[in-house]
């Protein structure tokens, strides 16, 4: 079980120590409590921090889904995730640079073919296309989508992807975010956006 964690906001680098960086640490962990480490089911956690962050061109907040998105399914949606996973299959480290890819939401009866059943209706799914995808070190990383006002809204947590490797073409997994926004509200005091 996790009880404190530290965060390190604006970073690019992860082994150098930049301006841009901002260090807190947790006052509480929030895991939620259907998360099952077998299934990789409600793979979703919150962290409350010691003291406030303040926004800067470098730390900037980002939107959750609304109340009018939460049935929508985003398929065929662009999206960008990122993370400082491995950079390639051959690869013995992660990525010391902040990296991300584009890749489009695809369904989940599409990603629940690849993934043999695994895909329940609280995970979302990106493509996989041109051999692009998460890698093993990007779990806990945003997928995002742009809205038509160029709002940048988080729509998943990265999750799981297949264990033979992130350039194969195969679909990433994420926690649905849409799935669990009442319990973010509930457990942060934030209510779902209008």
């Amino acid at each position: 079980m996790v009880d404190r964690v530290e965060v390190i906001l604006g970073a690019h680098n992860v082994r150098e120590i930049e301006s841009s960086q901002v260090v807190r640490h947790s006052s509480q962990v929030i895991i939620h409590p259907g998360w099952d480490p077998r299934t990789l089911v409600n793979d979703v956690a919150l962290i409350l921090l010691t003291a406030p962050v303040a926004f800067n061109s470098n730390i900037s907040p980002i939107r959750l889904p609304s109340h009018s998105q939460l049935n929508n399914n985003f398929a065929n949606s662009p999206a960008t995730v990122s993370g400082w996973g491995l950079p390639s299959d051959s690869a013995t480290a992660i990525s010391p640079v902040l990296r991300f890819i584009n890749q489009p939401v695809i369904t989940n009866l599409i990603c629940n073919l690849r993934f043999l059943g695994s895909i329940q209706s609280s995970h979302i799914c990106t493509s996989g296309e041109g051999g692009r995808s998460t890698c093993s070190g990007d779990s806990g990383g945003p997928l995002v989508i742009t809205e038509a006002d160029g709002s940048r809204t988080q729509i998943g947590v990265v999750s799981f992807g297949l264990a033979l490797g992130c350039e194969i073409g195969w679909p990433a997994a994420y926690a649905r975010l849409t799935s669990y926004a009442q319990w973010i509200a509930d457990n942060t005091g934030i209510p779902i956006r209008n």
